[in-house]
């Protein structure tokens, strides 16, 4: 799971007055901007951040080393500067800022074409695709972005959601948001006698296998961790609204997807390891999910299709091993 913090700027000169100065080029952070940064570098003084993305527009920059300090793993992108139609929204070229943040990475940065066009509603949106496409690529778990009030807006706007970001109005000066991306993966599962592509998959509450040449889709899985390897399996489409919040546990013998509130039991799951890539799926129910203590005692059985009743079933004999499981990443 990567957690995103979003940071909008702290308070520039452009922003004094009830309807802004936006004709100031370059503007930097006021003294009031600046204590907004410092409140906020205290806010996420413990939060060992992998990666800084920041804008290339000086009061970004500012807000970025206030909050904190000359962080080395820095990088400033375009796609995240502010929607270009006032002279504020201009940037400098890069030449005239790297001297005062030299321990940002600018090297992505082109000055080579007119960067302070003003742009359109299409331009804007194919930056935002290409920062979001950033985030679902980058490999770090704990990132930082300072941004803008206009492009966050508008990015939350279109992939607030997806990030599950609650609070999508416009953001108020050196306001931060959390957003979070989940791996995605297909369960790919294989037993004696198969030649189909198979996928577990989940719909309405009944967990069931899909052959890929039958059905175009099926379930989409991630892995909630909860410490000592054990994790939940959340499930996304599962044929309702809020199908991601959905898990993969056992109440009464029956394999089903149920949220995890409306549970008695609680359940986590644990892979074993049995040939190259492949691997079979145990099931443990715990008395909390504080302790975390597995062994024996909690063991239930290990997940294997019924292929006499085609249907999931748990099977407490660990010895006995027949579907075996591959995640599929999307």
């Amino acid at each position: 799971m990567k957690t995103i913090y979003f940071i909008r700027h702290g308070e520039g000169y452009h922003n004094l007055g009830k309807k802004g100065t936006y004709h100031l080029k370059y503007p930097r952070l006021t003294v009031n901007g600046i204590r907004q940064c410092k409140r906020v570098s205290e806010q996420l003084k413990t939060i060992n951040f992998n990666i800084i993305f920041v804008s290339p527009l000086r009061r970004t920059l500012e807000t970025s080393e206030f909050i904190f300090g000359r962080n080395t793993n820095s990088i400033s992108l375009e796609c995240i500067r502010e929607f270009i139609s006032n002279p504020c929204d201009y940037r400098e070229p890069i030449k005239d800022v790297i001297s005062d943040f030299n321990y940002v990475n600018f090297h992505i940065i082109n000055d080579n074409y007119d960067y302070n066009k003003k742009e359109n509603e299409m331009m804007f949106n194919d930056r935002m695709k290409v920062f979001f496409e950033n985030l679902q690529n980058c490999k770090y778990s704990k990132i930082a972005v300072v941004s803008h009030g206009g492009f966050l807006f508008k990015f939350f706007k279109k992939y607030g959601n997806i990030l599950r970001i609650d609070n999508l109005k416009y953001m108020k000066n050196c306001e931060v948001r959390t957003g979070v991306m989940y791996r995605w993966f297909r369960l790919k599962c294989t037993f004696r006698g198969n030649k189909n592509k198979l996928y577990l998959n989940a719909e309405k509450g009944n967990v069931s296998i899909f052959d890929t040449k039958e059905y175009w889709w099926s379930a989409r899985w991630r892995m909630e961790e909860v410490g000592n390897q054990c994790f939940q399996l959340i499930c996304m489409n599962t044929g309702e609204k809020k199908g991601s919040d959905k898990c993969l546990t056992v109440v009464n013998n029956e394999i089903i997807i149920k949220s995890l509130d409306d549970c008695d039991n609680i359940g986590v799951w644990k892979m074993e390891l049995v040939e190259k890539n492949w691997f079979v799926l145990n099931y443990y129910k715990l008395e909390d999910l504080i302790s975390k203590t597995i062994d024996t005692k909690n063991f239930e059985g290990r997940l294997e299709y019924d292929t006499i009743n085609n249907k999931m079933i748990l099977v407490d004999d660990p010895s006995i091993i027949n579907t075996r499981w591959k995640e599929s990443i999307i």
